[in-house]
């Protein structure tokens, strides 16, 4: 299945299950949207990045576990912009490699925001060369770090949230929940 029908099921359990959620989804981006992002990034956009940003324009509210809101491109764009100022004077010692997925207490300029939790955590695409390209890596900024990827690519970060969703399955350690109409991730405490 293809990150555009992954999405869909995301899209009709919350339409059914958490309408005001639904609610506040935004529509795909299209050529220009993601044409400006490119020129902003200044990077190639891969493939299911904009698969990703065709289908999924960002949201208001929490859709990807535990509470990540997807951005638009602009808001992607912007959403770099400050963690490269805010991270432009960390030495580059404190890079730990530069290998896709790989641990590092610095805001990478080859990674790309996707979603953002309001609280200083991004959802990142890792663009860094390596088996592991693409991979989706949880920004800490607060703790500046990156430990290991969440998802080896966008298209497993949207199908496996999509099968929690359909089956009530832990994601990462959160199962969904919907409260007033609105999905919630809560943490599946473990024994």
């Amino acid at each position: 299945m293809s990150i555009a029908e992954h999405w869909g099921r995301i899209v009709t359990w919350l339409h059914v299950q958490a309408p005001a959620t639904y609610a506040g989804l935004r529509e795909g981006a299209g050529y220009t949207e993601l044409a400006a992002a490119r020129t902003e990034l200044g990077l190639t956009i891969p493939p299911a990045l904009k698969d990703w940003w065709s289908v999924c324009g960002g949201a208001r509210g929490e859709v990807l576990p535990p509470n990540f809101h997807p951005y638009a491109p602009a808001e992607a764009v912007a959403s770099r912009r400050i963690w490269l100022e805010v991270n432009a004077g960390v030495p580059d010692s404190w890079m730990a490699g530069n290998t896709a997925g790989s641990p590092a207490k610095r805001f990478h300029r080859l990674w790309v925001p996707i979603a953002g939790d309001g609280a200083d955590n991004d959802l990142v695409v890792d663009l860094r060369p390596g088996p592991a390209k693409a991979c989706v890596v949880l920004w800490r900024n607060a703790v500046h770090e990156v430990r290991k990827p969440q998802w080896l690519s966008l298209i497993a970060m949207v199908d496996s949230v999509a099968t929690g969703l359909e089956r009530n399955r832990t994601v990462l350690g959160y199962r969904a929940k919907v409260r007033d109409g609105e999905l919630h991730w809560a943490s599946v405490k473990r024994g």
